[in-house]
């Protein structure tokens, strides 16, 4: 359980002390799986209750907020046990043809608002790490840098000889610690993007509780949240944990045969504006489990907008240099690997 927040605290920084909670509805003694949890204070994703309704959190954290499409958005306290079915407010559950409509017209204002600033201009931060089991497991590898539509700056790349094991066990996804992210899932600076966004949710059911719009599918156990700005009618935040939707891993699926299964996935994506930039910030956990069963590699990965003034240039790469500089660190671990281990052959 502790894998499942250790995007917020890592990113955070702080030390890893928790306690445990029960979310159930304590009416049916039923746990509740797949709950949201958000700190209160600053509106950020905490974590996700498992199977058994139970997560951990460190005691630091008093004030927090949950977040489910049966129950809709519930404040409360850190404790031990939380039932659910106590804390209800009034809430309004739409599950009708007009939630969907209501979503659609709003993420249609929405990328009238956000393309203000086109992708293409967008100036982004990245960093992506890959570790052995969770994020206190050993670092794999590791990718830094900035990127403004294809050309990379400053970009570094760390591998660790002991992802060499892991190449012939498991695809390019599983291993490379930023892919196709800022494309997936930064809707509205991307047109083609963001109608692939609108094609796969007239597809798929939405409910909405109070302001709030949950999209999922009856075969899903998890589900997206769309989280609205009455004031601006626009959306302000993006929350995935549907393993289920492949939708943005299509291509990924053509290029590669999948030698993972994702089972655990935390994606938060806020969307603001300042004058007339566009903010976004990417936070992503996912955890794989290999071919062979027991082996899981977990990938942690942030991206946010920066100002171009915030940037000390140091070194640029087109598309092809950025590729040819990642396939040529590999093959340089890769023969580093090999030359040990004739070494050891040898010994």
């Amino acid at each position: 359980m502790k894998k499942h927040l250790l995007l917020y605290f890592f990113l955070l920084g702080l030390p890893y002390v928790y306690a445990q909670i029960l979310v159930k509805d304590c009416k049916t003694q039923q746990p509740i799986f797949n709950a949201i949890i958000y700190n209160a204070v600053n509106n950020q994703v905490i974590g996700t209750t498992d199977s058994d309704g139970k997560i951990d959190l460190p005691p630091s954290i008093q004030d927090i907020v949950l977040a489910h499409p049966a129950y809709g958005i519930i404040p409360t306290i850190n404790q031990a046990v939380i039932c659910i079915d106590e804390l209800l407010n009034p809430i309004i559950i739409e599950v009708k043809k007009d939630a969907k409509e209501e979503l659609i017209a709003i993420l249609k204002n929405s990328y009238q608002q956000y393309s203000i600033d086109p992708f293409k201009e967008q100036y982004y931060y990245y960093k992506g790490t890959i570790y052995e089991n969770d994020t206190l497991g050993n670092r794999l590898s590791q990718e830094e840098g900035y990127v403004k539509n294809f050309t990379f700056y400053n970009t570094s790349f760390i591998l660790s000889s002991q992802l060499m094991k892991y190449t012939k066990i498991a695809d390019p996804i599983a291993t490379s610690p930023v892919t196709n992210e800022r494309l997936h899932y930064f809707f509205f600076s991307n047109k083609k993007q963001f109608y692939s966004l609108l094609k796969i949710l007239k597809k798929l059911k939405v409910k909405k509780i109070n302001q709030d719009y949950y999209v999922y599918n009856d075969t899903w156990d998890n589900y997206w949240l769309f989280e609205i700005d009455t004031t601006k009618n626009r959306i302000r935040k993006f929350v995935s944990t549907a393993i289920e939707a492949k939708f943005f891993d299509f291509g990924d699926a053509l290029l590669f045969q999948p030698k993972r299964k994702l089972t655990h996935r935390l994606i938060e994506v806020n969307y603001d504006i300042e004058g007339k930039k566009v903010k976004q910030q990417l936070q992503l956990f996912d955890l794989y489990t290999l071919t062979q069963g027991e082996t899981k590699l977990a990938k942690l990965l942030r991206i946010n907008t920066v100002k171009q003034q915030d940037i000390v240039i140091e070194r640029t790469y087109s598309l092809e240099q950025y590729i040819y500089y990642l396939v040529t660190k590999k093959i340089e671990m890769e023969d580093l690997v090999e030359k040990l281990e004739k070494q050891k052959t040898l010994n």
